[in-house]
């Protein structure tokens, strides 16, 4: 699995932001940007599309009914792939 959403989770809530966990998340949403390059907000929908991502998974991981955890993953997934392809 992804280890952003307890990374980013974690550190945050020690306070202790950190330069990997930056770059990591740079370089995953600089290669969401790309597969957007011809929709002129491809930077802001790169952002929103891993910040929903990371959200999904913790909040996935936390919840303790398996077909609650996959409806959120399912739903998101579903939401996402709908907006990446609007003009």
């Amino acid at each position: 699995g992804c280890p952003l959403p307890t990374m980013c989770a974690e550190l945050g809530q020690r306070g202790q932001p950190s330069a990997i966990t930056d770059e990591m998340l740079k370089v995953r949403i600089a290669a969401l940007e790309k597969t957007m390059a011809d929709k002129p907000d491809a930077d802001a929908r790169s952002l929103v599309m891993m910040s929903t991502m990371i959200g999904a998974l913790t909040m996935a991981r936390s919840v303790q009914d398996k077909a609650f955890s996959e409806q959120i993953l399912n739903t998101t997934r579903e939401w996402l792939k709908q907006d990446f392809n609007k003009a």
